[in-house]
């Protein structure tokens, strides 16, 4: 992935917020380049989710319903980010510490590129 290609999606979806070319290089720079393969998982049940920018490829979210039928719940097209916003729900520990809840839902990529 090309570092502007992230950079470009963060201008256009954050116009309203001031940032840098050097901020804009730091968060690039938080970013790593990880391809996966068709039907290979970037997210099971249970864990954590990250977040991931898209440079090409589909990407679909779903979950199971109680008779284990799986349902779609979300398509990711290249030039977006995708996670699992229920990750972010902070589970509240002692000591008010927050950590991020592990989620009830699968992704995976459509297509290898």
């Amino acid at each position: 992935m090309k570092k502007e290609q992230l950079i470009n999606f963060i201008k256009e979806n954050i116009p309203n917020i001031s940032v840098t070319q050097t901020g804009l290089d730091t968060i690039a720079g938080h970013f790593e380049e990880i391809e996966f393969s068709k039907n290979e998982f970037l997210l099971k049940q249970g864990k954590v989710s990250g977040y991931y920018y898209l440079a090409r490829g589909f990407v679909r979210a779903f979950t199971f319903d109680s008779n284990g039928n799986e349902i779609t719940t979300f398509f990711y097209p290249a030039g977006r980010v995708a996670f699992e916003a229920s990750s972010f729900s902070c589970t509240s520990l002692p000591q008010n510490i927050y950590r991020p809840s592990p989620i009830a839902r699968f992704m995976q990529p459509l297509s290898k590129n």
